[in-house]
């Protein structure tokens, strides 16, 4: 039973948020966090989702705060998403 699991396709989420070390979140995540690429993989077109709530979402018209097809660094503590949506620098004066 243990390669049952290597013999089921991956699940592909939409992407929705991604992190300076490259790792993305997915659309139908509550909480941005990095898909685990054992278990999932992801995608930033819409024909080819196959999660079932990232396909709702897409549904509804809910497409996150992707710009361009991709969040910009999201995930982080000084990450773009945290600065508001011009990206300013948290440079101090």
């Amino acid at each position: 039973m243990k390669n049952v699991q290597m013999l089921r396709a991956k699940t592909y989420h939409m992407a929705d948020k991604a992190n300076q070390v490259g790792g993305v979140s997915a659309l139908c995540f509550k909480t941005p966090r990095a898909i685990d690429l054992s278990r999932a993989l992801w995608t930033n077109r819409p024909e080819a989702v196959t999660c079932p709530k990232c396909r709702a979402m897409l549904k509804q018209g809910r497409h996150g705060a992707r710009f361009g097809g991709l969040a910009v660094d999201c995930l982080g503590p000084n990450s773009a998403g945290n600065r508001g949506v011009t990206g300013a620098s948290d440079a101090k004066d």
